[in-house]
């Protein structure tokens, strides 16, 4: 019955609701609400998998405050390429790959150890965290935060998965950096 129900003028809203009230069902009236909200919970996401994000979607992210998903099978790779990493790459004996355990720029030959890895880490972000200028707009950095999102589903930026859900979350929860329009950096995408 449910799939006859589904597929009542291509399976719309509106069509199940005609097919109920047609067949004097008014009693599953509160499970076709139920329903409705499922579907408009559907509706209003956008499932990132880090290769079809479509215009459409950044926007809707942006200006109609769709909640993004990460997709499980981009999630699972975030974490095997990231338990890789740690395994193979954060050891002082690893071969040095420039901006991970090297320095950056004219400090490019400096071998950043594991036990210097943290402090490094946070000189790099503060070193590129100057901005000027008004704030963005929040539909400017809600978009920016869906796109980095979507880059981060392609796994090769070795980021913890747990970086990544707290970013969805607060991005789902409306919770925004402050943006300022003129930033100092552009060539790096993870930062």
């Amino acid at each position: 019955e449910r799939e006859t129900m589904m597929g009542y003028q291509t399976g719309t809203l509106t069509g199940i609701k005609t097919w109920m009230v047609e067949r004097g069902i008014r009693d599953r009236i509160a499970v076709w609400y139920l329903f409705v909200e499922k579907e408009k919970q559907k509706m209003n996401k956008v499932i990132l998998n880090g290769v079809d994000l479509k215009i459409e979607d950044v926007v809707n992210v942006a200006r109609k405050g769709y909640e993004v998903e990460i997709d499980k099978d981009c999630m699972a790779h975030i974490a095997e390429v990231r338990n890789y990493m740690e395994s193979e790459w954060m050891r002082d004996d690893a071969p040095a790959v420039y901006g991970f355990n090297t320095g950056l720029g004219k400090h490019k030959d400096h071998k950043v150890t594991i036990e210097e890895s943290d402090l490094h880490q946070y000189r790099t972000v503060l070193s590129h965290c100057g901005g000027v200028g008004d704030p963005a707009p929040e539909e400017v950095v809600r978009a920016a935060m869906c796109v980095r999102l979507n880059a981060f589903c392609r796994g090769v930026s070795g980021l913890r998965p747990v970086v990544v859900e707290r970013l969805v979350e607060l991005l789902n929860k409306g919770v925004h950096p402050v943006v300022p329009w003129q930033g100092s950096v552009g060539a790096c995408g993870d930062l």
